[in-house]
């Protein structure tokens, strides 16, 4: 328990992984490393050509020297090392730390050269922060996000259910690693990319979740990011649905965590085991994920598993991209056709399994796969694992019943999560927008079997809406809530068979609510517009109080006039403002034009509403104002009214 989710204080070794990797880029790899401060510097170059080389004329292809030079000492530098002053300056900052080991590729392969463009550091650096995701403390950071979801989506009305919420320590155990991901874009050329791995980066320094989440601002239209460095949005967002992260984030917030001790079987040889005669691999570590269906989709539709796998595997907190497990363990294989209900398979193929294995050392030469001998022991039904233990009420207990626990955490998990539509109350008449029919209800009751929403046509609620054009005062966000009433639940009369369109009730994935803005004396309740039935956030009073008050604030309250006195002519929202009051009035030349006039509402926040809008689509009418003269003529003053046709039509921004 020292050692969270099994990951050692060893980042890498030297080995077999690190060539295999190395020549998976380029043909030559130059291996240089140091093992105390002071001490000198060793060089070994592996290079392909070389041993080709060497093969030809009889000698050994595989015999190479190594060479030692003084810190600090370009000697033994290329020209083609020369040529690049980031890679020296690189070899430099290494030879100024205690020890260190660095490999350099070169001689790159050309069916490998797009892939390391500057565009592609990103995915790339994606893939790395996947591999080192216990180290960096990335799986810290998302057990907390998750956590802090689970808070927020939790209610007095609708609590939990499902066994256990917290999670254990996950924080990597001897300090706080940062990874950098540096990038240059010529051989002499300025820095491209500088990312940390870790979320909780320095100020200065860009995190790659800061980049997946710009990248997907842009994917879902949030966001009109500039396109610098010309970054590959399309590839770092495919590396991200192959992380970790992504099947967390679109995960139930209520994981389930469990360990056990990987048996072997009988009569295998003792040589594989890490404890010769135990016939024991070593304990594993496991987290199951419900993946839900929500928004009226497959949560695990968004994720990428490597090959269709049913976990994402790790070995000494490094990920293994390549590992991969076929099925669930048999001990989470809990549905039984002909025993459980049908639509429970469903349930349990919701399930996908994160799995943390440290002890356990016949992991393939690479660390990027399992051995076909692991996953034989693994998935054996006959082979009987021990010291099963789950975490609950923030400590590991030990359980007899593993199976029967994980069952009843995946049927509460889908009873809570799960959400799905149920329409009722058809209405006589169809819609008809854009060509396109819809057939209408009274009454929706949405979400889970356990926490469900039920709304019908006139109530009011909050909505949460994504994007502009929407309505908008001054100030208000791309992301925000709207107070709205209910018109009606619509569904496209094509999506459904002949069968369901004569269904009342009706159950279906997912439709669409019909509303209009709220407050009605600042908004049109002929305007409608439709949106995902998901938006609806509530329409408990407290919540919509402060929302119907925040809207009133927002409305115009005053206006402010000013005359234009120079700079912009007619129609022109530039010029130069000056306000005048009743005491101090702006003084014109007898038969003078008058001033253009400047009129900006002004709302009880005491901003400018600049961009009101009446409704989702239409704008308001231009203002009418008239302007008032007061004429002074010797000993006699007073107010006449405006010469004939002195009236001053002022839209809006103008």
């Amino acid at each position: 328990e020292d050692m969270p989710f099994r990951a050692n204080g060893e980042l890498s070794r030297f080995g077999v992984g690190s060539k295999k990797a190395g020549f998976f880029y380029g043909s030559c790899l130059t291996a240089v490393s140091s093992i105390r401060r002071g001490a000198e510097v060793r060089e070994m170059r592996m290079d392909k050509d070389r041993f080709i080389a060497q093969e030809a004329a009889g000698r050994d292809w595989d015999s190479n020297e190594i060479v030692s030079r003084d810190r600090l000492n370009r000697k033994n530098r290329t020209e083609e090392e020369k040529a690049s002053p980031a890679l020296l300056a690189l070899y430099d900052r290494a030879d100024k730390l205690p020890s260190y080991a660095l490999f350099v590729i070169s001689k790159i392969h050309a069916n490998k050269a797009d892939e390391l463009k500057d565009s592609q550091v990103p995915a790339i650096a994606s893939q790395l922060r996947d591999m080192y995701f216990v180290f960096t403390d990335g799986l810290q950071a998302a057990l907390e996000r998750m956590q802090q979801r689970h808070s927020c989506e939790a209610s007095s009305s609708s609590p939990s259910t499902v066994p256990g919420s917290a999670h254990p320590k996950a924080t990597f155990a001897w300090g706080a690693v940062d990874i950098r991901v540096v990038s240059h874009k010529a051989l002499a050329g300025p820095e491209g990319y500088n990312l940390s791995l870790r979320d909780d980066t320095a100020a200065d320094v860009k995190s790659v979740r800061a980049l997946i989440e710009e990248s997907q601002a842009m994917e879902g239209g949030r966001a009109n990011l500039p396109r610098e460095k010309d970054i590959s949005h399309d590839a770092l967002l495919e590396a991200y649905r192959r992380s970790p992260y992504a099947l967390l984030q679109h995960a139930a917030p209520e994981p389930f965590f469990f360990r056990f001790t990987l048996s072997g079987r009988m009569g295998a040889p003792d040589r594989l085991f890490s404890d010769p005669g135990s016939h024991q691999w070593g304990e594993v570590w496991g987290m199951a994920l419900y993946l839900p269906f929500v928004n009226g989709a497959e949560a695990r539709d968004a994720v990428v598993m490597h090959e269709d796998s049913q976990a994402v595997c790790f070995w000494a907190g490094r990920m293994m991209p390549y590992g991969k497990l076929r099925s669930l363990p048999p001990f989470m294989e809990w549905f039984k056709p002909g025993r459980d209900k049908a639509d429970q398979k469903v349930i349990a193929a919701r399930v996908k399994i994160m799995l943390f294995f440290g002890a356990v050392s016949a992991v393939d030469s690479t660390k990027f796969r399992l051995t076909d001998d692991i996953l034989d022991d693994l998935m054996d039904k006959q082979v009987a694992h021990a010291e099963f233990k789950r975490f609950e009420g923030g400590s590991w207990r030990r359980t007899a019943k593993l199976d029967g626990d994980f069952k009843k955490w995946n049927l509460a998990c889908h009873e809570q999560y799960d959400q799905n539509c149920e329409l009722s109350g058809r209405l006589p008449e169809p819609l008809v927008e854009g060509g396109t029919r819809y057939v209408q209800f009274s009454r929706l009751k949405y979400g889970s079997n356990k926490s469900s929403a039920d709304y019908a046509v006139g109530d009011a609620a909050k909505l949460g809406v994504t994007g502009d054009g929407y309505g908008s005062f001054t100030g208000d966000k791309a992301n925000r809530t709207l107070l709205v009433k209910v018109k009606a639940f619509i569904i496209a009369e094509a999506t459904l068979d002949a069968a369901q369109r004569a269904k009342d009730p009706l159950q279906c994935a997912g439709c669409e609510v019909l509303v209009s803005r709220l407050p009605s004396d600042l908004y049109s309740e002929a305007s409608n517009r439709a949106f995902a039935a998901t938006a609806l956030r509530s329409k408990l009073p407290r919540d919509l109080t402060a929302l119907r008050q925040s809207e009133l604030k927002k409305k115009p309250h005053k206006l402010e006039v000013s005359f234009v006195t120079a700079g912009g002519g007619a129609g022109s929202s530039s010029g130069s403002w000056t306000g005048k009051t009743p005491d101090e009035a702006l003084r014109i030349e007898a038969h003078a034009p008058l001033p253009h006039v400047c009129v900006v509402p002004m709302n009880g926040d005491h901003f400018k509403v600049f961009d009101w809008r009446s409704d989702f689509g239409g704008r308001v009418e231009a203002l009418e104002v008239q302007q008032r003269v007061q004429f002074s003529a010797g000993a006699q003053e007073g107010f006449g009214d405006p010469p004939p046709g002195r009236t001053y039509r002022v839209s809006k921004n103008k």
